[in-house]
């Protein structure tokens, strides 16, 4: 017999490895003289007393199989001779043996032996003389003690009624010293179950092949290729049950299920009738004009009517083409594409409501594309950062600079002949501002103060770039000719004043303040400086303020949500176009709207994600397939 128990372990234990005590305890009137053998796994085996104890140290955490051998002829276990002990770092576990040593081949070996196709599931008792009864399986073997020698009665009781030993029991059996004694006790059960055999029939049109999932008294069955299964069951009532939620959605069971009887010996047949409804199929063709198409094609997506219903499937589509749906349950839908390259957009109705009945619903989509843009942009992270330059259409894009200091802040000129951006590249660690050619080449340092400079933008005529610096000991904007010569101070607010932006005609600039409230706002002020007033009276922060081309509105990120106001502040005209964190805006000329859009925020880890989206005039938003990309610039 086995018994295993965890003991705490003593107090200088390392706390890596464990240790096991093995126990042995032996009953009978002629013990083994020598003792026994204890082995685990593959060590060496070690000697232990008929009643010892023995405590192997250093086992490193893991299960073992410990073993007893060496017992004498008229020995035996009381319980299996090997047991497998779990050993934990820190812990003792214990392992107990119990042995046997009757009079030398003094003692009873009884085997069970049971026939038929049920026996009984938990064995029977077994009682030989005065004893306690003990359990025995209906198929083993088990040695018992010889209490007295001559004639002992032994009987299984605790037998099942379609289970019966063999006639004479009870019986009686001999007990005598140098004898071992076998009987064998002899048990037949008779048959008290019948066959169920359980069949899925589909008929109808869209027929469901395969994925039904059957319940037999709310245990699953598994079914077949050919959705059939065959188990055996105890005669009676037993519950069969087909999961709706198994079902195609054109598919139902047609027919009552519920309590099927099963009889000692029989077959019953239980077929689950499953019908199926013609289904329709959208057929999408789409036709894509103009000049750089998107190459890779649309998404198409087609959604329940119902909003709380969802997304009812998504297909690739090519630019120009066509793609049948798979089948659907006659209803209204909705079909949108996605996946359209921010220089193309869906000129018939967005999304399209479509109708499926029973046969196929053609619909017709048209996207145009105007010819694809440029724009400057950063890509990278942290120090890593750098001006690049590419298509919207494109997936790839050419890199303008290629340092180990972060490059930031790209700008046009009005001609897109140059860029503007902030480096720190002079090896000071002080970002200043430069400009480069279209193409990287003919960098040039324009700021040289020991304050920081950065932020440049353009004026429309050119000659001039407003910045911001901190070369005064505060962030005030400035604005010095475009080669770098006679800056001037704008700004003397106590408070932080950042992201100049001129307007379209060049007589006033936009900027970022936060000197009255402490949260910062939008302001306007002449190009000179003078006429300084706020734009807006929002108490959430605001920032990356932009012209349309126009001059007649501005966009700009209230609390990193893409927002649009007339010029003079008055009457917010969108709201949450795009509901993801964003910042940094630039309003191209065909009132397009390029920003950042990052994946998260959050008050501990900040922004990441950072991609650029598009929104075009109709509020759709277009996201370029750009990696850790910000700060993009329409190219004009």
């Amino acid at each position: 017999m086995l018994l295993l128990a965890l003991a705490s372990c003593n107090p200088g234990t390392d706390v890596d490895i464990g240790s096991l005590k093995v126990s042995v305890t032996t009953d009978g009137t002629n013990p083994d003289p020598d003792g026994y053998t204890i082995k685990i796994e593959n060590r060496p085996g070690e000697p232990i007393g008929i009643n010892g104890e023995l405590t192997i140290t250093e086992l490193l955490p893991g299960s073992y199989p410990v073993s007893l051998s060496g017992l004498a002829p008229n020995c035996f276990m009381q319980g299996a001779g090997t047991v497998t002990v779990p050993v934990k770092a820190g812990e003792q576990a214990v392992a107990t043996f119990t042995v046997n040593c009757p009079a030398a081949n003094s003692y009873i070996r009884v085997t069970t032996q049971t026939t038929g196709i049920d026996p009984d599931p938990d064995g029977y008792l077994l009682k030989i003389g005065t004893a306690p009864a003990r359990r025995v399986t209906p198929n083993g073997v088990i040695n018992l003690s010889a209490l007295a020698e001559g004639d002992l009665p032994i009987e299984l009781t605790d037998v099942v009624s379609h289970c019966t030993p063999d006639p004479g029991n009870p019986t009686s059996v001999r007990a005598a010293a140098g004898q071992p004694n076998p009987m064998t006790l002899k048990v037949a059960c008779t048959d008290i179950t019948g066959v169920m055999q359980i069949a899925v029939a589909t008929t109808g049109q869209d027929m469901q092949e395969s994925g039904f999932l059957v319940t037999v008294d709310d245990e699953p069955i598994t079914l077949d290729g050919a959705n059939r299964a065959t188990i055996r069951r105890l005669a009676g009532q037993h519950s069969v049950q087909l999961d709706t939620g198994s079902l195609n959605s054109n598919c139902t069971v047609s027919g009552n299920l519920g309590s099927e009887t099963v009889t000692v010996g029989d077959t019953t047949e239980v077929t689950i009738a499953v019908a199926c409804a013609a289904l329709g199929r959208v057929v999408v063709s789409v036709t894509t004009t103009g000049q750089d198409i998107d190459s890779d094609g649309y998404s198409l997506y087609l959604s329940y009517d119902d909003y709380y219903t969802g997304w009812a499937y998504s297909l690739a589509i090519p630019a120009n083409g066509s793609v049948t749906g798979p089948g659907m349950l006659p209803a209204p839908y909705t079909v949108s594409l996605g996946g359209i390259a921010s220089n193309c957009r869906q000129s018939s109705v967005f999304p399209s409501p479509v109708t499926v009945a029973s046969a196929d619903a053609p619909l017709s989509i048209t996207v145009v594309c105007n010819p694809a843009r440029q724009l400057a942009f950063v890509t990278g992270v942290g120090a890593g950062t750098e001006i690049a330059v590419g298509s919207e259409a494109s997936a790839s894009y050419t890199r303008l600079t290629t340092n180990t200091v972060a490059d930031s802040n790209p700008a046009w000129s009005p001609d897109g002949s140059r860029l503007a951006f902030t480096s720190a590249r002079d090896g000071t660690g002080n970002p200043e501002i430069y400009t480069m050619n279209a193409d990287g080449s003919d960098a040039r340092r324009l700021t040289t103060t020991a304050g920081a400079d950065y932020q440049p933008a353009w004026s429309s005529d050119g000659s001039r770039i407003a910045f911001v610096s901190e070369r005064d000991g505060n962030a005030e904007i400035y604005v010095m000719g475009a080669d770098g010569s006679a800056p001037v101070r704008l700004t003397t607010g106590t408070g932080v004043d950042a992201e100049p932006a001129w307007s379209p005609a060049g007589n006033r600039i936009l900027f970022v303040s936060n000197r009255n409230t402490g949260s910062p706002a939008v302001y306007v002020m002449n190009a000179d400086g003078s006429g300084v007033s706020r734009l807006t009276t929002s108490t959430m922060a605001e920032a990356s303020p932009a012209w349309s081309p126009s001059g007649l509105l501005i966009a700009l990120m209230r609390e990193r949500q893409l927002q649009v106001m007339n010029a003079n502040g008055s009457r917010q005209l969108l709201r949450n176009a795009y509901a993801g964190f964003s910042t940094s805006v630039s309003w191209g000329s065909d009132d397009r709207i390029a920003y950042t859009t990052y994946g998260y925020c959050d008050s501990y880890y900040g922004c990441g994600g950072a991609a650029i989206g598009i929104l075009r005039p109709d509020e759709s938003v277009a996201t370029l397939p750009w990696d850790l990309s910000s700060e993009p610039a329409w190219r004009p």
